[in-house]
């Protein structure tokens, strides 16, 4: 007789990482061929993001206006973020009303936010969500996701498009997961789209696998031997590098390929650590445009009352005709007179919110370090990867601030956070 196998199904929430970044994909391949550059395509894919992903909600009958309306009050540190980040952006959608802003940028700044609380409170308020996100993933479940990630990055590799963000910075993050579980062949799998660009590499990456490989070393193990072991560890190659740094970089500098971004941040780091830097080299160009925005948006912040406490308003832009990154003027879709992305995170928040985004980043800083004390005093479980990402993410998203909020998952996860800690205190 013949058997038939069961049908290998992923939770929801890797079911929608996989199909959000295949969206993303996609649509990176049709506006690529239709001469759009990687910086403008942006904007875009993030609300083609928004869109299939509430598709693939109404889809699975996750969607009800029940859930959306009832509002739970109980104290959290992420339920009360939300709710205050929800009460700044319609307060700051009617300053960017009054300040005329782009009618186009006011929108889609309000959209990111609403859509996110949409997220949240659909999450936060059904029980079969949260059962699932509390499940470990069987054997199976685990190669069907590694299999599938490993023919997403080859395809990424031989159309020479960009691997998602979000999803490889989960990929990476899961890959822990799974070494903690002692699934060594398929953490090393999860790994290969890391390695198929790592030449083109940006920082908030670099910064996010560093991060990740502490988590590594230190997670579960937090006590006064292992912080003692951890100073130790930066002790020593803080003197490694005092004294062989030189040798060090111009050795990887030499071997890696003339035009690879990595070879670029490899440079930039060298150059900061040895106080060789010149801000008006071609080689800062990236970072000097970041503090060009932030000392634009601090001046306008100050300039009169009703900036300093809302901002700019959603929407809010700044000229950028003095600036002379290609990437950052290229991806404006108004043009050079209406810079909408600001990129260190706690300057955005300003800009758009003023005194208000103070409070949103200093209740996201208060949360993240929240995160990182339970992961380094908790057995390594979905519940810590789930923070591990969450950090990273936000850790990702402090030189690029545009990758934050936009992000569906963002707002899915920090409803499962939320409400795993209500659990715990009912």
């Amino acid at each position: 007789m013949f058997t038939i196998r069961k049908k290998i199904k992923l939770p929801i929430l890797f079911e929608l990482f996989i199909f959000i970044g295949i969206v993303e994909l996609l649509f990176h391949f049709i506006l690529k061929n239709m001469g759009f550059e990687a910086f403008q395509m942006y904007p875009y894919l993030r609300l083609f993001n928004i869109l299939f992903s509430f598709l693939f909600l109404v889809k699975k009958g996750l969607f009800s206006f029940k859930k959306i309306s009832t509002i739970n009050l109980k104290y959290t540190q992420e339920n009360m973020l939300i709710l205050f980040w929800l009460v700044a952006t319609i307060i700051c959608f009617f300053i960017g009303i009054f300040n005329r802003n782009s009618v186009l940028y006011l929108l889609t700044d309000s959209i990111y936010i609403f859509y996110g609380y949409f997220l949240y409170r659909t999450f936060c308020n059904d029980s079969a969500l949260q059962d699932q996100l509390n499940t470990e993933l069987n054997k199976r479940q685990d190669l069907k996701f590694a299999v599938t990630i490993l023919i997403i990055s080859v395809v990424c590799f031989a159309l020479r498009l960009v691997f998602p963000n979000f999803l490889l910075v989960f990929t990476i993050v899961y890959s822990l997961h799974l070494f903690n579980k002692k699934e060594y062949v398929l953490s090393l799998l999860l790994t290969v789209p890391f390695w198929f660009q790592i030449l083109a590499t940006n920082r908030s990456m670099l910064m996010t696998v560093g991060f990740i490989l502490f988590f590594r070393v230190f997670q579960n193990k937090f006590t006064t031997k292992s912080i003692s072991y951890f100073f130790y560890i930066v002790a020593f190659f803080g003197i490694l590098g005092y004294f062989f740094l030189d040798d060090l970089f111009y050795f990887l500098y030499d071997i890696l390929p003339p035009n690879a971004d990595f070879k670029l941040r490899m440079y930039q780091l060298y150059s900061i650590l040895n106080g060789s830097f010149d801000w008006n080299s071609p080689s800062f160009l990236s970072l000097k445009q970041r503090f060009d925005e932030a000392d634009l948006v601090i001046e306008y912040w100050l300039s009169n009352p009703i900036n300093f406490i809302f901002g700019g308003g959603m929407g809010a832009t700044i000229e950028g005709y003095a600036f002379e990154d290609a990437s950052v003027i290229s991806s404006a879709i108004l043009g050079t007179s209406k810079i909408h992305n600001i990129h260190f995170l706690p300057i955005a928040f300003i800009f758009r919110y003023g005194v208000l985004g103070i409070i949103i980043f200093f209740q996201l800083m208060r949360i993240t370090f929240k995160y990182i004390l339970v992961i380094m005093t908790t057995k390594p479980s979905m519940y810590t990867t789930i923070m591990i990402f969450q950090f990273c993410w936000i850790l990702y998203s402090m030189p690029s601030a545009s990758f934050l909020w936009p992000n569906p998952m963002f707002w899915i996860l920090i409803a499962y956070l939320s409400n795993t800690k209500m659990k715990q205190h009912a």
